[in-house]
């Protein structure tokens, strides 16, 4: 695991912005780091004994019961204002349980920029992936994120090793990453509508170029990306936060959000 000050430190030193969360499971409940750019949130999930870390209970908590959005209420809680621009990253549980929370309220989904989903995107309970209601539950959040960023209005980057799924679930997070790739080529319009949405061979492979675990399986529609890796160990999981996460904050938000900025930045 990536220990959060740390990440804390390196995201402030590389990147401009403004707010990022960052779910990375298994650290204290809220870090927040205010004194770099970017201020971070690091808000971790309740573990219970035997268990991976979950966000569901203390995001129902959260959530405003007026507008159901969770994002303006831990904003609230940490800072004054409107961020100008939100990124979030989850590693391992962290992904597929506290991601997938603060991106449930299409108003929420809409505040963030930028998404990096680090390892963790199997479907948390049994499930049956053909079910709509399954799918609504658990992967629609990051599906429709992952249409956003396939049209351009923002940028998401999913990573996975092939490690053996947590739960009684045969779906790892290779397999989830497929699935929503059929769903938004879908959405799209089908496989020939998909050509008017090329991606960034070039920044996938700046990507590539940094070093690491190398992936097995690339793809991409427009910012939307997906890299599969053949990992089946604990260690390969952990190099997923702590090599594979920097590797994406430098190669597709960093550069992004200082070129937003300007020179100046």
């Amino acid at each position: 695991m990536y220990p959060p000050e740390t990440f804390a430190r390196f995201l402030g030193n590389v990147m401009p912005g403004d707010l990022i969360f960052s779910c990375m499971a298994g650290v204290s409940r809220f870090f927040v780091n205010s004194s770099h750019r970017p201020a971070v949130i690091e808000w971790a999930g309740e573990a219970e004994p035997g268990k991976h870390p979950s966000w569901v209970s203390m995001a129902r908590k959260l959530r405003d019961p007026a507008t159901g959005q969770l994002i303006p209420r831990l904003v609230a809680m940490f800072r004054a204002g409107e961020p100008k621009r939100i990124a979030a990253f989850g590693f391992s549980a962290g992904s597929n349980s506290g991601l997938r929370e603060l991106l449930r309220h299409p108003k929420d989904r809409a505040m963030v920029s930028f998404v990096g989903s680090i390892d963790g995107l199997h479907p948390t309970t049994n499930w049956n992936a053909t079910a709509l209601a399954d799918f609504d539950l658990q992967v629609l959040p990051f599906a429709e994120y992952a249409l956003r960023a396939a049209r351009g209005e923002a940028t998401m980057v999913i990573t996975g090793n092939n490690l053996a799924a947590p739960t009684a679930t045969t779906y790892q997070t290779p397999q989830t990453m497929r699935l929503i790739n059929q769903w938004v080529v879908e959405k799209l319009g089908g496989t020939d509508a998909v050509k008017d949405y090329p991606t960034n061979m070039a920044l996938i492979r700046e990507f590539l170029s940094k070093g690491g675990p190398v992936p097995n399986g690339v793809g991409g529609i427009g910012r939307a990306y997906w890299f599969e890796y053949p990992g089946t160990q604990k260690r390969d999981h952990i190099e997923q936060a702590n090599i594979v996460t920097p590797n994406v904050v430098r190669t597709f938000l960093a550069d992004a959000w200082k070129s937003e900025d300007g020179p100046s930045a």
